[in-house]
């Protein structure tokens, strides 16, 4: 049995397309609740309503201090789903009270505020012995992960991907899997930028070896595609609203199965293979500071 400690209970966390009675998959909580090999030793959260939600849910403690979580839980893995700017103190205070049962800690992308503090996140991890991973989901769907085999291919490729939200929150996902799709970034060229409270809205062109791509914001809600153009005539697109991934090859279609709608239970599934020494597909602390230089290139440029 994983033990685990959810630190914040937001969105992403918990409230997320919750219903009477359920938990939807789209969060963590949601997703460990079915997971028969993990449990949910405790949680930190100071708002009355979420701890309410929560107890509904699981027979646990709700904490007030990282330090008595940690102590009284004693977490196997904890999950950081708390806000993007507390990243940094909440691995600082891990840090200082962690017993030797954690093994691994899983962020919630993008891992810090800015590249600053994921250079220091990095820099207090290193040599701890703990496991990093960064929950950019589309790194580990399957689909993907076949996909970016075919598509590091000596062929060129034209590629768009249209987002909704914020350049740090939402493309981030895209340049993550856009970077196991083709590598390193050796050019990164802004159209258009514009500051929105903590994030950006930026339309920008990124270079790879074998891809040009072009990401634009979009005005649908909670709309994202991707197109990727081969050969003059092939392509492969995808659309969170159809759920689909197309493959259009010498004018025909083919629709290739994948488990997004599973929501966080993928993440959980990969970190239960990592616990149980099997192959794992999980962006790791190193990657994510690597989109973070993107995302900071894209900032300053």
């Amino acid at each position: 049995m994983i033990k685990t400690l959810v630190i914040g209970l937001g969105k992403v966390s918990l409230t997320n397309n919750i219903k009477k009675g359920s938990l939807s998959l789209n969060t963590h909580c949601g997703s460990l609740f079915v997971k028969k090999k993990f449990r949910i030793v405790g949680c930190l959260e100071k708002k009355k309503k979420p701890i309410k939600i929560f107890k509904s849910f699981f027979n646990c403690e709700c904490f007030a201090s990282i330090e008595e979580a940690l102590k009284k839980t004693q977490p196997n893995l904890v999950v950081i789903a708390a806000s993007t700017k507390s990243h940094l103190k909440v691995a600082k205070e891990i840090l200082s009270n962690r017993s030797k049962n954690l093994k691994v800690i899983l962020f919630e992308k993008p891992t810090g505020s800015g590249l600053k503090q994921i250079n220091q996140i990095k820099k207090i991890f290193k040599n701890k012995r703990i496991k990093i991973f960064v929950n950019y989901s589309r790194d580990y769907e399957k689909a993907f992960i076949r996909l970016s085999t075919f598509l590091r291919k000596s062929f060129f490729c034209n590629a768009e991907v249209s987002y909704n939200g914020g350049f740090i929150n939402n493309a981030s996902h895209f340049i993550s899997l856009f970077i196991n799709f083709f590598g390193t970034i050796r050019r990164v060229d802004v159209l258009k930028k514009k500051k929105i409270n903590e994030d950006f809205l930026i339309n920008s062109v990124l270079h790879f070896k074998n891809c040009r791509l072009v990401i634009k914001k979009n005005n649908k809600k909670n709309f994202h595609s991707f197109f990727i153009g081969y050969n003059n005539k092939d392509s492969i697109s995808y659309c969170n609203k159809s759920g689909n991934i197309l493959s259009y090859k010498n004018g025909s279609s083919i629709k290739i199965k994948n488990n997004l709608n599973k929501g966080h239970l993928n993440i959980y599934n990969e970190i239960q293979k990592y616990f149980s020494k099997k192959k794992y597909y999980i962006c790791s602390l190193n990657k994510a500071h690597y989109v973070h230089k993107v995302i900071n290139r894209c900032i300053n440029s």
